[in-house]
């Protein structure tokens, strides 16, 4: 594995984590 696959890896977890987060607030605010 190369270090700018791990890299992107990590991105996108974060991206996945704050859009999930967002969601998740979005189905609170709904409620």
């Amino acid at each position: 594995i190369s270090y700018d696959i791990a890299e992107d890896i990590l991105v996108q977890g974060d991206q996945m984590k704050n859009n999930l987060h967002e969601l998740q607030n979005a189905v609170y605010l709904t409620k």
